[in-house]
Formats: structure tokens, sequence, C-alpha cells
């Protein structure tokens, strides 16, 4: 198998490590680029194309800066990086990892079992899950397992 470009998009330390940890187990050789906000994420999809993006729906607008306050957190924030893939049309495929059981779309809130059918509309058969993470339950890591192999 090729090599997979892989866009983590998380901004909890946690859990990203956790996520890449299992993901070098299940695609050792993927070929991994790190964001953690929504600016920096979309900076990285007009510059390169991935195979798959691994998205956090809840995520800050833009980086730390010290001395300048924490940065705003949107918890649709995936959202518009999932919008950023279907705008520019990219054959990235995408699967949201989130520690939330609903999602906040805009004027909605959706149980993330209901997320897949919503995220469908949007991106068709590139949306490939919705995992809730739960780092003592190992169910997420099975769902994620499953989800690489519709690679």
């Amino acid at each position: 198998m090729s090599s997979r470009h892989v866009l983590l998009i998380e901004d909890d330390a946690k859990k990203a490590q956790d996520i890449k940890a299992l993901l070098s187990q299940l695609l050792p050789s993927a070929i991994l680029t790190e964001a953690s906000t929504i600016q920096e994420a979309k900076k990285r999809l007009r510059r390169q194309l991935f195979d798959l993006a691994i998205v956090d729906m809840a995520l800050a607008g833009r980086p730390s800066l010290q001395g300048k306050g924490n940065p705003t957190q949107f918890p649709n924030g995936g959202l518009e990086i999932l919008r950023t893939i279907a705008a520019r049309n990219l054959e990235t495929k995408a699967i949201v990892i989130t520690q939330f059981p609903t999602v906040d779309l805009e004027k909605e809130t959706v149980d993330l079992k209901n997320l897949k059918q919503k995220m469908e509309i949007l991106l068709g058969e590139r949306f490939l899950s919705s995992i809730l993470y739960q780092p003592a339950d190992k169910i997420w890591e099975e769902q994620f397992k499953k989800s690489l192999d519709c690679l």
C-alpha cells in the first residue's frame, strides 16, 4: 500500500497523542501533518492534498499567543473544516473524532450517531465516520480501525 497523507486536526494534546499512536499502528506508512486550529487546518488544506482528514469538532480559531489571551473556541469549528473540503471539492476523506456525544451544527445539535447522515449530505462517500473518543473505553479504537479499512 502506498503512503497515505493524513491531516490530524486536533487541539487536545492527549487526544492527539492517542490518535497518532493508533494511526502509527494501523497505517505505519502514513505521512502525518498536524494542525491544532481552524486557521492552521485551512492553510494546510490549501497547500497540500490529503487522503484523509481526522477532524475534531470543537477547535480554536487561531493559535494561543502569549500575552494576547486565549483564542476563541468554536464548538463547530470542525464543521468549517469539513465545509472547506467540500467547497474546494477535495477528494480528502474525513473522520470526526470528538469527546462529546452531541455536535453543534450551527442551528441544531446532532447526536453523534446521526452525524454521519448529516455529513454525507455535505461530503458524500468522503465522510467515513464519526467516533466518540473516550480514552478509558477502547471502542473508539475499533471504530477508528474500521473507518481506516474504508480508505
